[in-house]
């Protein structure tokens, strides 16, 4: 048993804590977990709820979305204390089990998706509150931005003479900004 709790600690919870990442072990279940979580919710919440997956779903849980990746910013700024259910793989499912109430109770009172989107940006607006409050340096911020518009511009140029469907662009620009904010971290952080 000893073995097994070594095994958990060594490939699991500690590459979160000091941020190694993801390894064959973690990365194996975690492709495990989310191949059935994505199956299940489907069946299990989605399904009986009736509510279809297209733009509107998107946009329910883009508020969710934002709140998880703030939260993972605050942690990695030290505004917030590193614990397992902030720390990436852990902020999805928090994020998951925070969305669901406001979808059974959207889907209840055949008000999907209000609920659910002011729930998010309810909590997306106060990780963002914590962000805005203990920002120490606007030009990583600013940089960010910088970056995100220079590598999405183009997209948005091609966008226009060969339109695509519209959904794909909020995606694309996620990356984006993924790309912009792991510029400014490897410069300024050494990540």
């Amino acid at each position: 048993m000893e073995s097994v709790k070594r095994f958990i600690w060594e490939y699991f919870i500690r590459p979160m804590y000091t941020r190694e990442g993801y390894n064959p072990y973690n990365t194996f279940v975690y492709a495990i977990i989310l191949g059935l979580a994505i199956i299940y919710t489907y069946r299990w919440i989605i399904k009986p709820l009736r509510i279809k997956v297209n733009e509107k779903l998107f946009y329910a849980v883009t508020p969710m979305v934002v709140f998880g990746a703030t939260v993972r910013a605050l942690v990695d700024g030290g505004v917030l204390a590193p614990h397992p259910l902030i720390l990436t793989p852990g902020i999805f499912f928090t994020a998951f089990f925070l969305i669901l109430p406001a979808l059974f109770v959207d889907s209840k009172l055949k008000t999907y998706p209000k609920i659910t989107v002011g729930w998010g940006a309810i909590l997306a607006l106060y990780a963002n509150y914590l962000l805005v409050t203990n920002a120490k340096c606007w030009e990583r911020y600013e940089l960010t931005f910088f970056y995100t518009m220079v590598f999405f511009l183009p997209i948005l140029v091609y966008y226009k003479f060969r339109p695509f469907e519209k959904l794909y662009l909020f995606p694309v620009f996620a990356h984006i900004f993924d790309i912009g904010s792991t510029v400014v971290a490897i410069h300024y952080y050494g990540y």
